[in-house]
């Protein structure tokens, strides 16, 4: 199971990813954010809550580096969204270098 939500909390844009971010879901979550770099005012940060993610494949971790590329802040919680997001980091910094 997978859900993605997407709300206004004050001066940011949060989505939140929860469950496994798999297969046709990386797709879907791809489209929310492209329109959401079309749709939103850039003076609002976007924020992606993977506090309840469970598990990222190959394909889902590519998004997510490309979404913290385009600037997104990624949050997680605990060590295994802890962990993702160090993961992430370290990748988007290796391959602008």
């Amino acid at each position: 199971m997978f859900r993605a939500t997407l709300e206004e909390q004050g001066e940011q844009v949060v989505v939140k990813l929860e469950g496994s971010l798999t297969g046709d879901f990386v797709g879907e979550v791809e489209g929310m954010w492209n329109q959401l770099q079309e749709h939103r005012s850039k003076d609002k940060p976007l924020v992606i809550d993977l506090a309840a993610l469970t598990f990222a494949n190959a394909a889902g971790k590519a998004l997510l580096v490309r979404m913290y590329q385009s600037g997104a802040q990624l949050m997680g919680k605990g060590p295994l969204t802890r962990g993702l997001v160090e993961s992430i980091v370290e990748t988007a910094s290796s391959a602008r270098h």
